[in-house]
């Protein structure tokens, strides 16, 4: 069971860490607008996410506005949902930084309702980068999540490989865990890049997840590319799959998102 000393000592921590005193001078340097669409096998029906994202920047600290509509179909039952989320990413002394959630959304099955997080990176040497932290969300129906992650990343010039364990504390279920790993390529010219994702898990957690997914497997698999279009506009393309195994039924869930990008 997830106790409130955690999201107490969650809530303290994104605190510290978006303090006024570090916000200062915030300047506009990018803006996104990206859609998603996931069409899901087994008459589970759609899932379509729009989004706006605006982007400030203040020396080493950055804070990202992220705005959101969802639609969720499922065998005739339709949900619409909000969500407004705040990121905020600093750098501290040296080898240390971290990134903060703060959101909120309607009380529906698109999105979390609410969502705080912290995460911490170590650079513990010249090309690896340590990761920890966790995040603590509410669903629709009372439902509550508090996920523990660890990870590292290597890099070796334009490769970037990382791996991510994560922990889930269910408030609804047994605990879960999933593995990801990633692959990332930069170009060797501008800011493009091309990113693979491999990931695996036990008792998926979805937002409209019902009772049957108590003992669900999954597996999964993206590939994304970003490509410049000028020196300041970049499009973004994503597709995949996942594949869910329960005592129920199996079913997948195939889709992409497209995203245009403007930089200052």
């Amino acid at each position: 069971m997830i106790s409130v000393s955690r999201t107490t000592l969650l809530g303290a921590v994104f605190a510290s860490a978006v303090a006024p005193s570090a916000l200062h001078a915030l300047e506009l340097k990018s803006s996104v607008l990206k859609h998603e669409h996931t069409d899901y096998s087994s008459d589970r029906g759609q899932r379509d996410v729009t989004q706006v994202e605006l982007g400030w920047k203040s020396g080493d600290h950055t804070v990202l506005l992220d705005l959101a509509h969802g639609r969720r179909d499922f065998g005739g039952d339709v949900h619409e949902g909000e969500r407004v989320a705040v990121h905020a990413y600093h750098a501290w002394y040296g080898r240390w930084s971290g990134r903060s959630l703060l959101a909120y959304g309607s009380d529906d099955a698109v999105f979390a309702n609410r969502q705080l997080g912290h995460h911490v990176n170590y650079k513990a040497g010249r090309n690896v980068v340590l990761h920890g932290g966790a995040t603590w969300s509410a669903y629709h129906g009372d439902v509550h999540a508090l996920a523990w992650q660890g990870g590292a990343s290597i890099y070796n010039g334009p490769w970037t490989t990382s791996v991510r364990y994560t922990h889930y504390d269910l408030s609804n279920r047994d605990d879960g865990h999933s593995f990801l790993m990633s692959v990332r390529r930069r170009d060797a010219i501008g800011h493009g890049s091309t990113q693979l994702w491999l990931g695996q898990g036990t008792s998926a957690f979805a937002n409209d997840a019902g009772p049957e997914l108590r003992d669900t497997r999954s597996k999964s698999v993206s590939l994304r590319r970003v490509q410049p279009i000028t020196e300041k506009l970049r499009l973004d393309v994503t597709v995949g799959r996942t594949w869910h195994d329960s005592p129920v039924q199996r079913y997948h869930g195939t889709g992409g998102r497209l995203g245009l990008s403007y930089h200052w």
